[in-house]
């Protein structure tokens, strides 16, 4: 069984503009008679063929430079996100403390209002019939239900290991007249 390799996109993109770029190369080089190339039922002319590949080439280089400019701006969003956290708690705090808790004009400073939604009655419902379920599925009683249960407890299997020490003897104490 093999172990799972992880893709790094940046290196294949390196092995792609490196392959273009070693293809250019080899036809300039290797091929410089060699003018109509017939490629798979299609007839292209040498500058048709090399100005195709420099285009492939071209938005390979430009991809890559997209995205590690996209890479840099998400690290200096969660940078700047980073810095400004505590700064919009402490806004918010300071909001609270003028308008309430839950006042409306927290909303005009972008703040939602901490309450938690109404529950309907549906859901209320389902709420109870699935109590009711579970207390009968795992026969789980009320106080009352619990008390009028009456019984010894059951008797333990492990020996005693000092007798004196496990019943206490019980002395009547005398009646004072």
């Amino acid at each position: 069984m093999s172990t799972p390799t992880t893709v790094n996109v940046t290196t294949q993109k390196a092995d792609a503009v490196l392959q273009l770029q070693a293809l250019l190369h080899g036809i300039q080089v290797k091929l410089p008679g060699v003018d109509p190339f017939l490629l798979y039922r299609l007839t292209l002319s040498r500058d048709e063929l090399v100005k195709r590949i420099q285009t492939r080439l071209d938005t390979a280089i430009a991809t890559k430079a997209s995205r590690q400019a996209m890479h840099n701006a998400v690290a200096a969003e969660r940078a700047a996100q980073a810095d400004f956290k505590p700064i919009r708690s402490a806004l918010r705090s300071y909001l609270v403390g003028v308008y309430g808790a839950n006042a409306p004009e927290l909303q005009e400073f972008g703040f939602v209002q901490n309450r938690r939604p109404a529950k309907t009655v549906a859901s209320k419902a389902a709420a109870i019939a699935k109590g009711k379920a579970t207390r009968v599925a795992r026969a789980t009683k009320g106080r009352k239900q619990k008390a009028a249960v009456k019984g010894a407890p059951a008797a333990s299997t492990a020996p005693a290991t000092n007798p004196a020490a496990t019943a206490p003897a019980a002395t009547p104490s005398p009646a004072k007249s």
